[in-house]
């Protein structure tokens, strides 16, 4: 008999999330607030087999700013604002408007926490605890075939998946700080 309810339970729970709407995904995620934590990301290169790993940190500020910090193989930051972002490697910055990104209004959708306004962009297929995006525009797709974001049971990022037009693939997983 408990097996039974527990089933049912759990059958319930996991149609209500498919239910989601990404305007009611987009609202956890956004009550999540600021983060920050480590990174691995890896870098799968199709055409040669090989894949690059790096790690480092994250900080996410909402409505603020993005920042990427590379610790090894290479140090590297790379900060992004809702107006623009920089690069800086071996001491040298380089500052460039956002929309000069060809993923400038995705981006910007990010650094705000915004959610709900990728679906302008992409068509978005919500799953437990991910989300499928297939870009909508053509220029998009010349250069990314989908993307998938996972996020723990409390909406927090913990992985990010973009396959690339040309079937690179970019591997990220988060890992939160202790706050």
């Amino acid at each position: 008999m408990f097996k039974r309810y527990f089933i049912l339970l759990i059958s319930s729970v996991s149609i209500s999330l498919n239910a989601l709407t990404i305007e009611e995904l987009a609202d956890r995620f956004n009550k999540s607030g600021d983060d920050t934590g480590t990174f691995i990301q890896m870098k799968t290169l199709s055409d040669i087999g090989v894949t690059l790993t790096s790690t480092g940190t994250y900080e996410f500020k909402k409505n603020k700013y993005v920042k990427w910090t590379t610790l090894k193989p290479l140090q590297s930051d790379f900060i992004a604002t809702q107006k623009d972002y920089t690069s800086v490697v071996n001491g040298k910055s380089v500052k460039r408007k956002l929309a000069d990104l060809k993923m400038s209004k995705s981006m910007k959708s990010l650094v705000e926490g915004d959610l709900s306004s990728l679906k302008d962009t992409f068509s978005l297929k919500i799953k437990k605890n991910s989300i499928i995006a297939h870009p909508k525009q053509r220029e998009l797709k010349e250069f990314i075939d989908n993307f998938v974001l996972e996020f723990n049971d409390a909406y927090q990022p913990t992985r990010f998946i973009m396959t690339f037009s040309n079937s690179d693939v970019l591997d990220i997983v988060l890992k939160r700080s202790s706050k």
